[in-house]
């Protein structure tokens, strides 16, 4: 079974590949349109069209970081819409060594397609700056 990063590795990969036709397309089209040397207009148009290009896939294919578990508390939603099972989830727990529900602090789901699983015995409260830029915070995340 393939793990969960390396499907995304394989998406990425495809885009990526994907974006460099549609470059290529473009360029193509561009010149042979034209039939002519490039000017410094055509050469800013093709620079323009990639790199807002760019920029989309970008955002596509860039993901937040996502929290799938909160104060011992596992968030199914967040669970449905990345797409990562319970049974996954608890792997990793189990590979970080946390013994308890309750230890875990929390579990985010990187960007990279890796889980991080912070946990600790103590009553210890995860910093504000640890959880910066992480989407799918439970209510009672935001108001601390």
């Amino acid at each position: 079974m393939m793990k969960f990063s390396n499907k995304i590795f394989l998406l990425k990969t495809f885009f990526l590949i994907f974006f460099i036709i549609i470059l290529f397309f473009l360029a193509y089209l561009n010149f042979s349109l034209n039939k002519k040397i490039y000017n410094e207009g055509n050469i800013f148009f093709t620079i323009d069209t990639g790199e807002s290009i760019s920029k989309t896939l970008s955002k596509l294919l860039t993901n937040a970081p996502v929290m799938l578990m909160y104060e011992g508390e596992i968030l199914y939603e967040n669970l449905e819409k990345t797409n990562v099972g319970e049974d996954d989830l608890i792997a990793k727990l189990r590979e970080a060594n946390a013994l308890n529900f309750s230890e875990v602090k929390a579990v985010i789901l990187e960007s990279t397609g890796d889980m991080s699983v912070l946990h600790s015995k103590d009553d210890s409260n995860l910093e504000d700056r640890i959880l910066k830029g992480v989407k799918g915070l439970p209510i009672q995340a935001r108001l601390n």
